[in-house]
């Protein structure tokens, strides 16, 4: 036995030394690939957070609908003219207290006082006295006056010529005040505000 040992060893050595390479490669090819796992896991986010959206019905700033372009409500998306809409809501939160405050918020329109003492703006190219209409509630208003806006609603703009709903005066565009209508509800809101000049609203 010892002999056949004697004469065997040469031959297990050599088998050795040729299957040791074989031995070190496959262990360095799981230890790259143990690597590359690890690696991939570190890449990947760990535990991804999930957020929650709730999507209000009616968004405050974005108005559903206006009665400026059609004279019967219609959802803007469906309103086939270019109309601007400043709603109560974005109203309230600018503090507007005349209408070219409100129209600032409208594109296409550049909004300034005539001479200090009136609201003037500019549609398009054309001024709002001479070629354009301002209504309260569907009712032309005088052509220079500061209006008021303590009891609107939202402030709708029709931009373009619209003498094919509201007579041959409109070139530029009109103007409509919505006022605040009453409501079958029992509710109540009171401010007080205060500014420059020693003025205050109630």
């Amino acid at each position: 036995m010892r002999i056949l040992l004697d004469h065997l060893r040469p031959a297990i050595l050599s088998l050795a030394l040729l299957l040791a390479p074989a031995a070190v490669l496959a262990v360095d090819d799981s230890t790259e690939a143990n690597d590359a796992e690890e690696a991939a896991e570190s890449d990947r986010p760990a535990g991804r957070a999930s957020d929650t959206v709730f999507v209000r019905e009616s968004l405050p700033f974005v108005p559903a609908s206006n009665t400026i372009a059609t004279k019967l409500p219609t959802e803007t998306a469906w309103t086939p003219a270019n109309v601007g809409i400043v709603d109560l809501a974005l109203i309230d939160q600018q503090n507007a207290r005349v209408l070219g405050d409100a129209l600032g918020n409208v594109s296409g329109l550049n909004t300034q006082t005539q001479n200090g003492v009136v609201d003037f703006f500019v549609v398009r190219g054309f001024d709002s006295v001479t070629s354009s209409l301002v209504l309260t509630d569907g009712a032309p208003e005088p052509e220079a006056s500061f209006y008021q806006l303590y009891n609107t609603e939202r402030v709708e703009v029709f931009k373009g010529p619209a003498g094919f709903l509201y007579g041959s005066n409109p070139l530029a565009g009109v103007v409509n005040l919505v006022r605040k209508q009453p409501a079958p509800a029992r509710f109540g809101s009171a401010g007080l505000s205060y500014g420059s000049h020693e003025t205050a609203e109630a």
